[in-house]
């Protein structure tokens, strides 16, 4: 490990996270500064293995447990039919049929969010992807938000097909966030990091690299 990370945050309710947990800030740039002891700190509280459970309950994947899963999709914008060359935005229910072919196919473990429909409203997008999905298999769901608005909408609608407030003890999908850059965060992801991280969904992190 080197001996420091530099990473920059938006939002001051994060940048407090973090210098409660004991990392030092530069008030006027706002750089948050991650020393060793809290990065090997964090490495320790990492669980060899996550499990996941479906939509019913029942346990799915063991990550980390030795075995290898597929994951389905995900995120496209537009359609292709076979021996036609021409592209079409892709709609809610396409997305809907690609989820229950990924529930029927037992090579697929993972179901992702195929695409991000185009019938619907734009900035709702995700969530209307995410419940095209939810309704059409029972396998664990892999999802990418791009705000906090958006996973905020997709949290409440877990806990009401789960059943329960809290995700944490059988999680059903998957969450995926990204920096903008390898050391920048947006606003509205970094604070979805906080509140799936909240809610006890597992988070998968993408990391970027520069070009």
């Amino acid at each position: 490990l080197k001996k420091c990370q530099w990473l920059k945050y938006d939002r001051e309710k994060v940048i407090k996270i973090l210098k409660d947990a004991g990392c030092s800030v530069d008030e006027e740039t706002k750089l948050v500064r991650f020393p060793r002891e809290i990065i090997e700190q964090s490495l320790r509280t990492v669980p060899k293995t996550i499990q996941i459970y479906d939509r019913n309950g029942n346990p799915s994947v063991n990550l980390g447990g030795g075995n290898t899963y597929v994951a389905s999709g995900h995120n496209a914008v537009y359609y292709h039919v076979i021996d036609d060359p021409e592209r079409r935005p892709i709609t809610k229910q396409e997305v809907a049929n690609f989820a229950l072919i990924s529930d029927s196919l037992e090579n697929i473990h993972i179901v992702g969010i195929e695409a991000m429909p185009q019938d619907v409203k734009q900035r709702t997008s995700l969530v209307h992807a995410f419940d095209a999905v939810v309704n059409n298999t029972t396998k664990p769901i892999y999802w990418s938000p791009e705000t906090n608005i958006e996973a905020s909408a997709i949290i409440e609608i877990s806990k009401i097909v789960a059943g329960t407030e809290d995700l944490s003890k059988k999680p059903f999908s998957i969450c995926q966030l990204s920096s903008t850059s390898p050391l920048w965060w947006s606003t509205g992801a970094v604070e979805a990091v906080v509140n799936i991280c909240q809610n006890g969904i597992p988070l998968a992190f993408l990391p970027q690299f520069p070009a």
